[in-house]
Order: C-alpha cells, then sequence, then structure tokens
C-alpha cells in the first residue's frame, strides 16, 4: 500500500511540477531587508515548552524548509501554517520561504517522499485554530499577526527584536 501511495505522489509531483522542484531546492530565497509584502507585522509563537528563546531570520526560514526539525534536545518542531488567504500564510509560503504556493506545496511533497521528512506542514483552516494547536502541540511553533497572542502560547524574538522594534525583520 505504501509503495502504491508513493507511486501516485511521485505521479502527481512529477505532473504538477514540471522541474520547478529541483530548482526550488537550491533556491536562496529572499533577504528580509528586500521583500516586505505587507506593512503588518506577524509574531512568531510557539509552545510553551520549547526552549528557544530567539531565533535568526535564517534559523526561521530553515524551519520553514524543514531544514531543522528538532528544537535543542529532542523536541520535534511541529510547523503549523494557516490556511489560505491570510496574512501568516502569506509570510510562511511567499517571504520565507521564497516560493509559490504551488511550489511550496511540491517541495514538500519532494520533502516527504524523498524521506527528509515525515510529514508537510500542518495546515489548518485559520489562524485561530493554528494559535490553538500551538497552545498544545509541544514543539509547535506558528506566525500570528501581531496584537494576536494568547496566554497559552509564547512569543520568541527575531534577530533579538520584537514587533515594536523599527526593524523588526517580520514586517
Amino acid at each position: 500500500m505504501v509503495r502504491g501511495l508513493r507511486a501516485v505522489v511521485v505521479a502527481l509531483a512529477v505532473a504538477c511540477a514540471g522541474g520547478a522542484l529541483a530548482a526550488n531546492a537550491a533556491h536562496a530565497g529572499p533577504s528580509p531587508a528586500k521583500v516586505s509584502p505587507v506593512k503588518a507585522a506577524v509574531v512568531v509563537i510557539v509552545h510553551p515548552s520549547v526552549s528557544a528563546q530567539v531565533l535568526s531570520y535564517g534559523e526561521l526560514r530553515d524551519l520553514v524548509l524543514g531544514k531543522r526539525r528538532y528544537w535543542s534536545g529532542d523536541a520535534r518542531v511541529e510547523l503549523v501554517v494557516a490556511g489560505a488567504p491570510s496574512l501568516e500564510r502569506r509570510w510562511w509560503v511567499e517571504v520565507l520561504s521564497g516560493m509559490s504556493e504551488v511550489q511550496f506545496r511540491q517541495y514538500w511533497i519532494g520533502e516527504v517522499f524523498r524521506g527528509r521528512a515525515t510529514s508537510a506542514p500542518r495546515a489548518v483552516p485559520d489562524r485561530r485554530t493554528a494559535v490553538a494547536l500551538v497552545g498544545v502541540v509541544p514543539g509547535a511553533i506558528a506566525l500570528v499577526e501581531e496584537g494576536q497572542l494568547p496566554a497559552n502560547v509564547r512569543a520568541i524574538p527575531v534577530d533579538g527584536r520584537t514587533p515594536a522594534s523599527p526593524d523588526y525583520p517580520l514586517r
């Protein structure tokens, strides 16, 4: 059954990718200074058990691309991405990964198929669900629009800056 499923996934990836998957794997992506598609800031939130106190923009990008799969120790990173259309999804997909929506999906199909990831990011229908999931799933991380921070999650500064900083990289 698994082989049959993998064959279907490969067929879909090949049919949809048109060679874009290989190009995306090497894509360096934009820097935070070059891309600022929206004026509103997003905040990185994590489950309270996550040991990280700050993330660099590069570390955040590595999380989005599955290049970093564990927090310090054994805690697995659980990437939670709100559904489209949303400000948060736009940041995850277009800005941090540097890909289009289709390319992002193809990239993750390839990561799972090649065994470099056990699953794609958890896609949830909306911001409220993303926040709720981060509050209960150890190792979870998501983005929320500034001002949407509930008490059951913890915000993480990016590059040592918070959204109150004028040079916050997720604005």
